[in-house]
């Protein structure tokens, strides 16, 4: 998921992938699918927070 939070700010967040799909690449074309939407509605920054529980 990626929401935008004003000023061209953009976070990608709640990005994981169940354990059947590590490394299968579907985490990495999600990521890529974030980033092609923030970038054709003019995202400035994109921000990515982790967390060790993901």
């Amino acid at each position: 998921m990626i929401e935008p939070h004003g000023n061209g700010v953009w976070e990608i967040c709640k990005l994981a992938a169940a354990g059947q799909y590590t490394g299968t690449g579907a985490g990495s074309a999600v990521f890529e699918a974030c980033l092609s939407h923030a970038i054709e509605n003019r995202a400035k920054k994109i921000v990515l927070v982790t967390g060790s529980i993901l």
